[in-house]
């Protein structure tokens, strides 16, 4: 899969280097324009700036500048590998949550939707985003070998260089670790320890930690409405492609009644209503997929919470704070497509599990025919030959 979504790529890098990618201007020509600039000199080393995204991503661009020969083809090449390792690593984590066939249903998604392909051959941080993310899950998740090194510092470094492209998610890479974290102890004490917790006064400790809980979070919530989400919505509400333009969620009612509307328009536009020309084909027909591909993730999630509730949990909850920020912070259908594939892949992830489960394919052989088998929850390693006899 991933050396399909590598030609893939190939093929896109071209619409990106003549200028007809969407996603090959504004930022994309910011971050190429910064990385010339560092490689000629004109931005010393020793001024560039770690949290200045443009000098970060930049200075890594930077690289191919130096070198003699077609430096933007080189770039975009970089950027093409990039977003093909995402693909490796979540074929990883489905084919260590369930199996091959699930992984193969989850990556396909990333590999060969237009709109990725758009979006990782052109110079946007969105590409190595992902892959950090990704990289992440799969260093927890996936079972490494020791003797090579601790994977946790390895998971660290993802974690810095991640949080530098956008710190502004870091509290939500954070709690779904420390969720994770906590359901897989609970877990492991409830199965290995008879404990049994009881409160004398069990239902008002509940009020009272309910009630505390949630005006923490209605405090924060009003605090990160006015000065994050509504001053960046109204920012981003611009463009042929915005919607809702003149709607601020800067108050928690607004919020609240906003949700549900943004994080649809923010998972699965343009919709069709939104077409204005044939540029919008193509997107409209991945949000139309995203739609089904969100029903089969809810099948497949529900598998997965029997075996591994702990990445389940923690992948949700990552899951629903990153689509609920983003959906009440974006404002037209570009910067969505963009900033949605930095969590969407958790739904493919599940999607893939659930897909696999219900419209699995097993192959059979009975009396030298082969039989189709739907539903199929385990897999055939073994050749035909060797299981006819």
């Amino acid at each position: 899969m991933t050396l399909l979504a590598f030609v893939f790529r190939l093929f896109a890098i071209p619409v990106s280097l003549f200028g007809l990618n969407t996603y090959s201007k504004h930022d994309a020509v910011g971050f190429g324009i910064t990385a010339q600039r560092i490689a000629n000199g004109q931005i010393p080393l020793t001024h560039i700036d770690l949290t200045n995204v443009y000098h970060y991503w930049g200075l890594m661009l930077s690289l191919f500048y130096w070198l003699p020969g077609p430096s933007d083809v080189y770039s975009h090449l970089f950027v093409s590998v990039i977003g093909c390792l995402p693909v490796w690593f979540v074929y990883k984590i489905a084919t260590e949550l369930y199996n091959r066939r699930a992984a193969v249903y989850a990556t396909l998604p990333i590999a060969v939707f237009p709109t990725f392909l758009l979006v990782q051959t052109s110079l946007i941080r969105e590409g190595p985003v992902l892959l950090l993310i990704t990289a992440i899950v799969s260093l927890i998740v996936v079972p490494t070998d020791n003797s090579r090194g601790d994977p946790r510092y390895l998971t660290m470094l993802c974690f810095v260089l991640v949080t530098l492209f956008r710190p502004e998610n870091l509290f939500v890479y954070a709690f779904a670790i420390v969720l994770g974290w906590g359901v897989e102890r609970y877990i492991y004490i409830k199965t290995n320890y008879d404990v049994t917790i009881r409160f004398k006064h069990d239902r008002l400790a509940t009020v009272l930690f309910g009630s505390l809980s949630t005006a923490i979070v209605l405090m924060v919530g009003q605090k990160i409405l006015s000065f994050a989400i509504a001053p960046r919505r109204a920012k981003r509400a611009r463009g042929g492609s915005a919607y809702f333009v003149g709607i601020i969620p800067d108050d928690l009612f607004t919020a609240a009644w906003f949700a549900p509307i943004g994080i649809a328009y923010f998972l699965f536009s343009p919709f069709p209503w939104m077409v204005k020309s044939w540029t919008y084909l193509a997107p409209m027909a991945v949000g139309i997929l995203n739609l089904g591909l969100f029903i089969a993730a809810i099948v497949g999630a529900k598998t997965l919470l029997k075996s591994r509730p702990e990445v389940v949990i923690s992948l949700t909850a990552a899951f629903a704070l990153l689509t609920l920020f983003y959906g009440l912070m974006e404002g037209n259908v570009g910067a969505a497509i963009r900033h949605r594939q930095m969590m969407v892949w958790v739904m493919y992830l599940f999607a893939g599990v659930g897909l696999a489960e219900r419209f699995g394919v097993d192959v059979s052989v009975q009396d030298k025919r082969i039989r189709l088998v739907r539903g199929a929850k385990h897999e055939i390693t073994k050749p035909i030959d060797a299981q006819s006899n």
